[in-house]
């Protein structure tokens, strides 16, 4: 409408109309029904449609698919000017502008594979990651506003060839050869679309950028003006054909906006057609109660509606992040849930805004605790998102599952008060427990424990020549349990695997043990890590080691996470398939682990890694469970922790460990879980098993059955404290007394 006579400002506040109102429904509703959300900071520039102007957020913001709104506000308010200099344009200057608008970017490309001197260097970026400079490079070329400038004024500069070859053709008699050639634009871009997107021969090299970017053009603007036609000519037949349908436009962007909404909001399994009408009736619904009654409203004063709306849809998303995720991770589970005899209290873990932005966030889950100095509680929990990837290579289809992982480590100091009121109402000193991600994780040769220093799945499909590629990008599920009672000389400069016996002239004091002996002090205040993870490569091939192993980093220091310690393999189990959910324990200063519950294994750790003596035994009752599940497996959790309260534990009146495990049917992934207690002296026989413990379970997704994961066991003062994770996405803790815990094992 005559955009030389108003300004950019008066433009972009009257298109805003066409897009905002259902944008700012589609957040709102997203901010409710997501299970973890960014920093209110990263809301509030989606508010303001500037999230793909910062790289480190555009790839974890809410509703993510609406990037390109962000790219619409520039493109709007540089409209007028470039909409005076095109239409003083002549035809040779369209056609040669339409032809630097395809082959300049190439150079967006070109650079970077000179810089890199490899032409897939983008492949180094993971969705999410943002490490480097090269995975801000490669989210800008895939989002950035100004990356995408000349597919703008490529559409504009098509609009004036348009006008032009309408004039220059206004004389010609015989205009069949024009009027097939308009008709024929369309259907061989939707061929060439076609093609390219369902036929690797044909799809463009580097296809991850380079599609997005510029090898598509030529086909996306033959589309475009083979529906367009010439101006004051007939339009095209297929134009023509579905013109009835034009009014769709708007239900098509509401469609755009709400297509992830009801996916999370979907009752069903699977996305046929019943979902794709649930979804056109969302879109309908949206578009005639958001957008029509918004259009009025916002005409009546465009250049206010478009400052008023974003600054309260800023302050409306900061309020809901602080209402409903507590300034971190969402839940829809209460916070507290009062049961008979037990509280389960929701874990507030929290990191920074930094760490959030460096990890490019997620859900902390199955988070295990042990407790040093009996006031301070350690706490370690897996940092855990997945994300899928598609890409071609010269032999097929590369289909990525990456889930990235990572630990975290915290603590957390009680008094006697925080001890009552921890116990009471579930109340946690301070409201939150800081995290800190553990940057001093090491492989034996000194390089980080990250993705692609370790091993992956993979499984070639040959009929359909696609590869299959299962990625873990760190450690997973920690288990934390103590040290040493007091504080140890060490047999190693570097680490507290080999501990010196108390009465050694080493261990006099910390200086003596450092300066005399060239050795680490380790403090009791140190911690135990084990945490199973895949493979470190280590310069070795990854045949037949691509699996999951358990590993042990010892003397963490959750101070200071970043300090430098190498995790060591356990090498206890077998070596070409899947080791995971041992139980380790400390016992007279030697650490154990129990390897398998059926038989009851029992295996002492060598100062290597390697394994020392075992116990083997068998419980009866443990294996007719068994027997009645078959289908299920039976594996360990958590830590095991000594227990000596006779008064509290009148079904077993005397010293015992006690300890966690599960049955796993994987088929829906559904666990149950119990605690069961074993003698403190080889062998280590199982003593009592208790009933199903009762955690609050979640679904990871919609549709998908709802669980628990049990991961951690404190006991304190005869109160117990079982961490878990519920569904993947929420931390939680289950409390209560010893003597509570006791009635389980009637």
């Amino acid at each position: 409408k005559n955009p030389r006579q108003e300004g950019s400002v008066e433009y972009v506040a009257r298109r805003l109309v066409t897009i905002y109102p259902v944008y700012a429904f589609g957040l709102v509703v997203a901010a409710l029904l997501t299970s973890q959300g960014p920093p209110p900071w990263v809301l509030v520039l989606q508010a303001w449609l500037l999230q793909a102007w910062v790289p480190v957020i555009t790839e974890w913001g809410l509703q993510m698919q609406c990037w390109f709104l962000s790219c619409l506000v520039l493109y709007w308010a540089i409209f007028p000017f470039f909409f005076r200099m095109i239409q003083k344009m002549s035809l040779h200057q369209v056609l040669l502008g339409m032809v630097l608008a395809v082959c300049i970017p190439v150079l967006y490309l070109l650079i970077p594979d000179l810089f890199y001197g490899k032409p897939n260097w983008y492949e180094h970026h993971s969705w999410g990651l943002m490490r480097d400079g090269t995975d801000a490079l490669v989210v800008m070329l895939k989002f950035h506003p100004i990356c995408y400038v000349h597919v703008f004024l490529l559409g504009m500069l098509l609009a004036q060839f348009r006008v032009l070859m309408a004039e220059l053709l206004a004389d010609v008699e015989d205009l069949w050869v024009v009027g097939i050639s308009m008709d024929l634009l369309a259907p061989v871009g939707y061929l060439g679309l076609l093609l390219v997107f369902n036929w690797p021969m044909v799809s463009p090299p580097f296809a991850k950028l380079s599609a997005r970017i510029f090898a598509l053009l030529p086909l996306q603007a033959c589309v475009v003006l083979g529906l367009a036609g010439l101006d004051s000519f007939p339009a095209p037949r297929l134009a023509s054909l579905f013109s009835s349908f034009n009014f769709l436009e708007s239900y098509s962007y509401c469609v755009y906006v709400m297509q992830f909404i009801c996916m999370t909001l979907w009752f069903g399994e699977d996305f046929d057609l019943s979902f794709f009408m649930f979804l056109v009736a969302t879109a309908t619904f949206v578009q005639l109660l958001v957008q029509t009654p918004s259009d009025k409203l916002w005409k009546l004063s465009p250049t206010q509606a478009s400052w008023i709306v974003p600054t309260v849809m800023s302050l409306l998303l900061v309020l809901i992040s602080t209402w409903r995720w507590r300034g971190g991770q969402d839940h829809v589970l209460p916070d507290l849930i009062q049961g008979d005899g037990f509280l389960d209290i929701h874990l507030p873990l929290r990191m920074s805004a930094e760490d959030w932005s460096t990890t490019g966030g997620g859900a902390f889950i199955n988070p295990s605790a042990t407790l040093v100095d009996e006031s301070r509680l350690i706490l370690a929990a897996r940092l855990h998102r997945r994300s899928y990837r598609k890409s071609t290579f010269e032999n097929g289809t590369l289909l990525e599952e990456i889930w990235f992982s990572q630990i975290f480590l915290g603590s957390l100091s009680f008094d006697s008060e925080d001890w009552q009121a921890l116990n009471a109402s579930g109340a946690i000193p301070g409201g939150q427990i800081n995290m800190r991600p553990w940057d001093g994780l090491r492989m034996v040769d000194s390089k980080p424990w990250t993705y692609p220093n370790m091993c992956y799945r993979e499984r070639w499909l040959p009929e359909n020549k696609t590869m299959l590629r299962f990625v873990v990008t760190g450690p997973e599920d920690p288990k934390v349990f103590p040290l040493t009672t007091a504080g140890s000389c060490s047999n190693s400069r570097t680490d507290c695997w080999s501990l010196r016996e108390p009465t050694d002239w080493c261990g006099k004091s910390p200086s003596h043990c450092e300066t005399q002996c060239n050795s680490r002090w380790c403090s009791h205040q140190e911690v135990q890590l084990a945490f199973n993870s895949y493979s470190p490569k280590e310069g070795k091939s990854c045949d037949r080691r691509d699996v999951s192993q358990m590993f042990l980093a010892s003397g963490v220091n959750v101070r200071h996470p970043e300090h430098v310690i190498q995790g060591r393999h356990l090498r206890c189990g077998q070596l070409d398939h899947n080791e995971k959910n041992w139980i380790p324990f400390q016992r007279e200063g030697k650490t154990y682990v129990v390897y398998s519950l059926i038989p009851h294994v029992v295996r002492e750790l060598a100062d290597t890694g390697s394994c020392g003596q075992q116990w083997r035994s068998i419980f009866p009752k443990l294996e007719e469970m068994q027997s009645r599940l078959l289908e299920m497996a039976i594996r360990g959790s958590a830590q095991a922790v000594y227990v000596n309260a006779p008064n509290a534990t009148p079904h077993l009146p005397r010293p015992h460990y006690l300890a966690l495990f599960h049955a796993a049917d994987l088929k829906v992934r559904r666990y149950a879980h119990y605690a069961y207690r074993f003698s403190p002296k080889p062998p280590f026989q199982i003593l009592q098993v208790s009933k199903v413990l009762p955690l609050e379970m979640l679904p990871a997704m919609p549709g998908a059955p709802a669980f628990a994961f049990a991961s951690g066991l404190v006991v304190h003062d005869q109160q117990v404290i079982l961490t878990y994770a519920a569904g993947d996405r929420e931390p939680r803790a289950l409390l209560m007394s010893l003597s509570r815990l006791d009635d389980f094992f009637k």
